[in-house]
C-alpha cells in the first residue's frame, strides 16, 4: 500500500487536498512509467549502483535530478549528504 502523501504527489496534495480522499482504496497500477520511476528512485538512492545498464535518457534524468537538488540545497544553505 502506498503512502497517502509522497514526494511524487506533494504538488497535487497542495493544489487539491481532497485528492487523498478521492484516491483512497484505489488499486496500485503497475505501468511502464511507474516501473521506470521506481527504478530511477532506486538508482537515485544508491549512487554506488552501476548505471551502465540504464538508457542514456535515464542517466540524463538522474544527472539533472542531482543538479536540481544541489541547486535547491545551495539556495537554502544545506549540504548534500
Amino acid at each position: 500500500m502506498r503512502p497517502t502523501t509522497s514526494a511524487s504527489n506533494l504538488y497535487r496534495r497542495a493544489a487539491c487536498p481532497g485528492s487523498a480522499k478521492m484516491e483512497e482504496n484505489l488499486p496500485e497500477e503497475e505501468t511502464k512509467e511507474a516501473r521506470e520511476g521506481k527504478l530511477l528512485h532506486d538508482y537515485d538512492a544508491h549512487e554506488n549502483y552501476d548505471r551502465r545498464m540504464l538508457t542514456p535518457a535515464q542517466r540524463d534524468l538522474l544527472r539533472i535530478n542531482e543538479r536540481c537538488l544541489q541547486t535547491i540545497l545551495d539556495v537554502i544553505g544545506l549540504p548534500l549528504e
